[in-house]
């Protein structure tokens, strides 16, 4: 078994690169009863983790033992890896895995037309039951098969849909500071905000330097019942989000915190680490950001730098209108696919597959072996205790951290939130524990739905692009206008040219699609 890590700068893509990469994957490996093991390559567009000898790595070894395999796998650079994944299918060199691709959907149909990637039929499909079966328990997932048949495997943290951007954060510890019992209203929220700058801090911040995310309109058009993003229904027809009425008001109220200087002046320049890293260090009061396990997170680095810092999640925020809620989304990011081409072997990859996402592949990859990466000291997993292995195996090296394994995380999901929150609350105490369940309940308490976020067909695919092009650079002027009335012209504007830019068209094409999928 071969296997590699490697950070290939863009330059590097070629044909002798490729090749190298294949090689080694090349020639079945005999197994200790005398048979052939089935050679699976697999590429990962992210670093690799805690591992430094893949080649006898024993998590990976028990996947090959459970699956039949011998897995080669190779670690790319994130940014380059879709460039990598490109010249691979252009020269016949795809691998047997692509792992947590974010190929948009022309390319992707260009794959499936190309025979690049494989679908999950036949013996694929027999091959790997549990990916069946998540499509099957959960309908949004029917937005992503492409001419009915399933070419994807979601990589995910959840398999169901509920909010999960734009969720507003707050410091618990300031409300108290500034008398505020509860931020449950539009109002209250300002006036936590007016009071933080006032004490000297920024208001909110969140990432803008690639322009204003729609996310951070979710609490906002929660409020009328829209969501953030895919397509409202609107009685038996579906309507894209971004051409409701409503959308220009939460734009205005943005403009007012803008405006008002309730918003950081860094957020044109932040990604999410600068934007994270500048609520959690204290110099700004609430955040726009993701919830799920990256609550415990926030918190974990806040109380580094000052224990008294508290975060806290709020319900979607109550604008008086009768209605509100965050955007309801699945719960994947990413895609991984199986190789269609004459050198794969997608029935084999189906089967790495199938059981990486497998209750018993997500424990493996969350805590390891058991009797050899950790003990149980009860019937459950609230008590167990920590092997020296594990450490060497691959696992975080920090003691009493129960973070994942690097196969956790970006091959078929982002770690469960189940075992996320394993390693979160592992060795917390039970006021921890209350807190962090509370600020989940306030992240779902209150849920918009949002209908064909991943859906499309060929009219919207070609217009997809303008769509983007359009709504970035009116959001943008729109949140900065000079008064209310120039932002809800700007609005106006954006939807006569979403219109009449192919946006009429590809919307009927959609809705009649989403009317198949839905109704």
């Amino acid at each position: 078994m071969k296997r590699k890590n490697l950070l290939m700068p863009l330059l590097l893509i070629s044909c002798m690169v490729l090749n190298a990469c294949s090689a080694s994957g090349t020639g079945p490996a005999a197994n200790e009863a005398g048979g052939e093991k089935e050679t699976v390559e697999v590429w990962v567009g992210k670093v690799a983790g805690e591992v430094s000898d893949w080649d006898n790595n024993a998590i990976l070894k028990e996947v090959e033992e459970k699956t039949g395999t011998d897995i080669n796998i190779t670690w790319m650079d994130p940014s380059s890896f879709s460039d990598q994944l490109n010249a691979a299918a252009a020269s016949g060199e795809f691998p047997d895995i692509a792992c947590c691709t974010y190929a948009n959907r022309t390319t992707l149909r260009t794959w499936i037309d190309g025979g690049i990637i494989a679908p999950f039929e036949g013996e694929v499909a027999d091959a790997a039951p549990n990916v069946i079966s998540q499509y099957e328990n959960n309908e949004s997932l029917n937005e992503i098969k492409i001419d009915g048949k399933i070419y994807f495997q979601p990589v995910y943290w959840g398999k169901g849909n509920e909010p999960n951007m734009g969720i507003i954060h707050v410091r618990k510890d300031l409300m108290e500071k500034y008398g505020l019992d509860e931020i449950d209203t539009y109002e209250q929220f300002v006036e936590y905000l007016t009071k933080a700058k006032e004490d000297g801090l920024q208001g909110v911040t969140f990432t803008a330097n690639q322009g204003f995310g729609a996310n951070n309109l979710s609490a906002m058009l929660g409020a009328y019942g829209k969501p953030y993003t895919g397509w409202y229904k609107n009685g038996d027809n579906f309507e894209h989000w971004s051409v409701q009425p409503e959308v220009a008001e939460t734009l205005v109220l943005w403009r007012n915190l803008i405006a008002d200087g309730l918003v950081s002046p860094e957020v044109w320049t932040s990604d999410n680490d600068m934007a994270r890293a500048e609520y959690v260090s204290g110099k700004a009061a609430a955040l726009i950001f993701n919830g799920g396990g990256h609550i415990g997170r926030v918190q974990n680095d806040m109380a580094l730098i000052d224990e008294s810092y508290q975060n806290m999640i709020l319900p979607a925020l109550d604008f008086g209108t009768g209605t509100r809620g965050y955007t309801n989304e699945p719960m994947y990011s990413g895609y991984t696919v199986i190789g269609g081409v004459s050198k794969n072997n997608p029935v084999a990859a189906a089967k790495v597959i199938n059981f990486l996402v497998s209750e018993e592949g997500e424990q493996l990859t969350a805590i390891g072996i058991e009797g050899r990466d950790y003990v149980k000291n009860g019937e459950g997993y609230d008590d167990v205790e920590w092997l020296d292995e594990r450490f060497n195996d691959g696992f975080p090296t920090e003691a009493n951290d129960a973070g994942a394994h690097p196969l956790a995380s970006g091959i078929v999901s982002w770690q469960p939130m189940k075992w996320q929150e394993f390693a979160m609350l592992y060795g917390k105490d039970d006021s921890y524990k209350e807190w962090y369940n509370a600020q989940r309940e306030n992240q779902v308490k209150y849920a918009v739905d949002a209908y064909g976020i991943n859906s499309s067909c060929n009219e919207w695919d070609k217009f997809a692009s303008t769509q983007a092009d359009l709504y970035n650079r009116a959001a943008i002027d729109a949140v900065k206008a000079a008064s209310d009335e120039e932002t809800r012209q700007i609005w106006n504007s954006y939807i006569e040219n979403f219109m009449s830019q192919g946006g009429e068209e590809a919307s009927k094409a959609m809705n009649e699609l989403l009317k198949e999928q839905f109704n």
